[in-house]
């Protein structure tokens, strides 16, 4: 479990993705910017630079609320794809709350 408003966290939060051809660490330390670190098999892990034209917010809900208000349109995930991701957290839910797999799709 992650996460950045919790109290007494440690002085930061990592989450590490490892690979058979490298291993990807995101990590958040308390009071400052969060950073990429980036590791290929054989070598040392190092800062990893993201392009600044690259870089995106976080606008989830804002997105959704333009979408149906008719401001924006939708440009990551339609309606079908989107219940079927919530479909899928649901699933994850259960599973975690019933410490059973669940199958999809449910019903």
């Amino acid at each position: 479990m992650l996460s950045s408003v919790l109290g007494h966290t440690p002085s930061k939060t990592e989450a590490w993705i490892f690979g058979d051809k490298g291993t990807l660490a995101f990590i958040t330390p308390n009071n400052a910017e969060p950073y990429l670190q980036l590791g290929k098999k054989g070598g040392a892990m190092g800062a990893l630079a993201i392009d600044p034209a690259k870089l995106g917010a976080w606008r989830v809900e804002e997105e959704f609320v333009n979408a149906v208000r008719g401001r924006e349109g939708v440009t990551h995930t339609d309606f079908v794809t989107a219940v079927k991701y919530m479909e899928w957290t649901d699933a994850v839910t259960l599973s975690m709350r019933e410490r059973r797999e669940v199958q999809l799709p449910l019903l």
